[in-house]
This record gives structure tokens, C-alpha cells and sequence, in this order.
């Protein structure tokens, strides 16, 4: 499996992490070449998820 598999609506590990707020996951997919750029189903990326579940230290890491 890779880091950009999605499920039924398109989310990655990634979109997943950032919208939960854990950083430290979110580096590592990232580090792993995770796209930071995906669009889910609803069009939403990683930093959009961040922003809207308020997780600051996530959406700064992922500008």
C-alpha cells in the first residue's frame, strides 16, 4: 500500500492526520512523499482539514 491510498471519499493518511491534528504523523507522511496537494471527494486538501478542525500547528506546517 502507499501513503497517497484513499478511501471511498478520496481522504489519504494524510487528510486523516491533519484533520486529527497529529503533527507527527503528518511529518512523516510528508517525509515519505505523501501528496500535500490532494483533493478529496468534497475538494478539500490536508491544509484545508487542518484549517477547518483548527489544528494551527498542522496547517503551518503543511504552507
Amino acid at each position: 500500500s502507499s501513503v497517497n491510498d484513499c478511501d471511498e471519499n478520496k481522504r489519504t493518511p494524510l487528510h486523516i492526520a491533519a484533520s486529527e491534528g497529529n503533527l507527527e504523523i503528518v511529518k512523516y507522511l510528508v517525509a515519505s512523499n505523501a501528496d500535500a496537494n490532494s483533493k478529496d471527494a468534497f475538494h478539500n486538501t490536508p491544509l484545508n482539514d487542518a484549517v477547518q478542525h483548527e489544528h494551527d500547528n498542522v496547517a503551518s506546517f503543511l504552507r
